[in-house]
């Protein structure tokens, strides 16, 4: 089976505000169509007393007629998929909310505050020290695996706790060590999730977000021989 490759272009679509046709930025979505702008972008839409401000700018489903910011959610997971997807994005909005508090002479606001601290978090979990596992770190990922066939043999262990940031390649790695006792079988094998093949390069925190989204862990995983 070949792999599908996704281009930026297919899925910048999903990650953009439409109202500035920029990455999202403190994504928030309008619960009734489930479009999402720019924080910013969405709340000088709603205060331009010039624009029918109680309908989506997108699709003009009806907002709320009393209190349109009241319906607004934040979406969290969606701005965490925007930073993952485009480097630097993060970093560079932390740097302009800083520039402009300090031009303005402001103080910092709560929300900067959480996000300066969780960069500082970052930063001091990536000072490593020397000789230490390098992924020791890392979030880590429960998963569970079994056979899908009686081809190959069950691990005598089915749990496994690993790197996030682990891909399925380094998984059938370690299963072919385990079975053929070569890792370098590793071609050998396929691993499956609700009958279909993983990519080589999905990691495993890309597998958490998307395909084992909204279902408690472990991630439930199959292995059997490779498909020519």
């Amino acid at each position: 089976m070949r792999e599908k490759k996704i281009h930026y272009k297919d899925i910048n679509v999903f990650i953009t505000c439409s109202l500035c046709n920029g990455y999202l930025i403190d994504a928030a979505t309008i619960p009734e169509c489930l479009h999402t702008f720019c924080k910013t972008c969405i709340a000088a839409y709603l205060e331009n007393d010039e624009e029918d401000n109680t309908r989506c700018p997108k699709c003009d489903s009806v907002i709320d007629h009393v209190n349109p910011w009241r319906v607004l959610v934040f979406d969290r997971t969606l701005q965490s998929i925007a930073y993952k997807l485009v480097p630097h994005l993060y970093k560079e909005e932390i740097e302009r909310q800083i520039a402009y508090y300090k031009e303005r002479d402001l103080s910092y606001p709560p929300s900067l505050v959480e996000k300066l601290q969780e960069k500082r978090d970052e930063e001091e979990q990536q000072i490593i020290p020397a000789n230490s596992d390098l992924h020791i770190y890392d979030d880590q990922v429960a998963i569970c695996i079994d056979t899908k066939t009686k081809d190959l043999q069950s691990l005598p262990r089915k749990f496994i706790i690993c790197s996030s940031n682990a891909t399925v390649t380094h998984l059938k790695k370690l299963l072919a060590k385990m079975i053929f006792q070569d890792p370098c079988q590793y071609r050998k094998i396929d691993i499956y999730l609700d009958e279909q093949i993983l990519g080589k390069d999905h990691t495993m925190r890309f597998i958490s977000l998307t395909k084992w989204r909204h279902k408690m862990p472990p991630i439930c995983l199959t292995y059997g021989i490779a498909s020519d």
